[in-house]
């Protein structure tokens, strides 16, 4: 057989058999007439969690004559730094530089960034393809005025001010003919009391509109003055909003936003309001703990449209919850709950495999589960060290997938530590075949991908 052609979906399918990036850039190395193949196919997604990796790709984009730069799409920094200082200011000026020559980003996501150093920022701002940026513990974005056109935008901030004069409002306001999703996590206050307010109706009664925003999801965000949402916010679909504006959304005609949601994020306030305007929602995440009266009052709601859904259990819930679900709701496909346990933490044997007996009837695909101890009430875990050793293995992931025939992946937050607590997360998908054996352990960050792409995330820019 003759290879006639070398382009990114010859080379994916060579991935596929190979199961190595490595022996693909042995393709590069042997070869120097393939590399212009061969290199945007390696360096499309690059994602550095760790400074070694950092640092090597910065040597091959900074190399002579080197592709890999123009080759970057899409690029991950997510680095645990805790090296002081020092160890942060040769983070940044390595990340400056792969920026720089990057010039082609279509995506940039940094996670923890020690340093917002000016040349870095510089570097972002100057970013004329980007379309996803997300950035997180932030501090100021006014090196980045200018920055428009992006699509996706998610900013963690922490007490900051968003007003019409920020660097972030600015950014907002150059890409309202684009932007699809905007999120604002932290406890900031939007400020638009200015007379400069886009919000506020002009001299000929228009205000500014981000027209193809779907998504908006400020959870902890303070709105002052009267938005109108409505208005501004023509296409949108999701919204996440603090407990203080849910309130104020009953008694003004943003109201009627509620009734066009397919995704509800936010506390039980919100749910409700939502459903008793008559949206019909396919994603519902309540970000709040639940008792089994709350739970009992969303399920007697709850569409047939719904195929996602979140919930947080601040007590044991009685299986009569879980059997309302899913007579109002048979389609969900995407299943998440959390639960609180006490001190006898064996008891979570019985209570999970009624849940799963009561809800055994779904068509799911995705079920994760998070399990968290009560402090409170003593540090010491009755239950002994080869439950929580044994328990995801040999007992969870078999009766999940007893349950669920349709299943696909499945994560479970949990500890293997007797001493303390602190949720670790596990993930298994199915690769062949039936059975526990027929699921295996996948890496967090792949464990992440998969539970956006089973939770109806959007992501049509990319």
């Amino acid at each position: 057989m003759s290879l006639t052609r070398l382009d990114y979906d010859t080379l994916s399918q060579i991935i596929s058999y190979v199961h190595s990036t490595q022996t693909v850039l042995y393709l590069d190395l042997t070869c120097r007439a393939m590399r212009h193949a061969v290199i945007p196919f390696l360096f499309r997604r690059v994602s550095c969690r760790s400074l070694k990796h950092l640092y090597a790709v910065e040597r091959t984009i900074v190399a002579e004559d080197s592709l890999a730069g123009a080759a970057v799409r899409h690029l991950k920094l997510a680095l645990d730094l805790t090296g002081g200082s020092g160890q942060a200011a040769c983070f940044t000026k390595a990340a400056s530089r792969i920026i720089e020559r990057s010039k082609d980003l279509l995506s940039l996501l940094v996670i923890d960034f020690p340093v917002y150093e000016p040349r870095l920022l510089r570097a972002v701002g100057s970013l004329a393809q980007l379309h996803r940026l997300e950035m997180r513990n932030c501090g100021s974005l006014e090196q980045l005025r200018g920055l428009g056109g992006l699509v996706h935008l998610k900013i963690h901030a922490s007490n900051d001010s968003i007003s019409v004069t920020s660097g972030l409002w600015d950014i907002v306001l150059n890409s309202r003919d684009t932007l699809q999703e905007l999120v604002v996590i932290g406890n900031a206050q939007w400020n638009l009391q200015s007379p400069s307010d886009p919000f506020a109706p002009s001299a000929d009664g228009t205000v500014c509109v981000w027209p193809h925003l779907h998504t908006l999801r400020i959870p902890n965000t303070t709105l002052r003055g009267h938005p109108n949402l409505v208005a501004s916010f023509p296409s949108a679909r999701c919204l996440a909003l603090s407990a203080a504006q849910t309130r104020k959304l009953e008694k003004t005609p943003d109201y009627y936003i509620l009734s066009r949601l397919e995704l509800i994020e936010g506390n039980l306030g919100l749910v409700k309001l939502a459903l008793a305007a008559g949206a019909n929602p396919r994603r519902i995440v309540v970000a709040e703990s639940l008792s089994a009266e709350d739970v009992s009052q969303i399920s007697k709601r709850l569409p047939p449209s719904v195929r996602s859904l979140h919930l947080h259990f601040g007590e044991k819930p009685p299986p009569e919850c879980f059997e309302q679900l899913t007579n109002n709701a048979p389609n969900i496909t995407f299943l998440s709950f959390s639960l609180v346990l006490g001190r006898h933490i064996r008891n979570l044997t019985s209570t999970m495999k009624n849940i799963m007996r009561a809800v055994s009837c779904l068509p799911l695909s995705y079920l994760r589960v998070s399990v968290t101890v009560d402090r409170s009430r003593g540090n010491r875990l009755v239950g002994g060290r080869d439950f929580l050793q044994s328990f995801p293995g040999s007992q969870f992931l078999p009766l999940a997938i007893a349950s669920f025939p349709e299943l696909r992946v499945v994560s479970l937050d949990w500890t293997t530590s007797y001493s303390y607590w602190y949720p670790k997360r596990l993930d298994w998908k199915k690769t062949m075949g039936n059975g526990p054996g027929a699921f295996g352990r996948i890496s967090e960050e792949d464990g992440i991908r998969w539970m956006e792409r089973y939770d109806w995330e959007r992501d049509e820019s990319l």
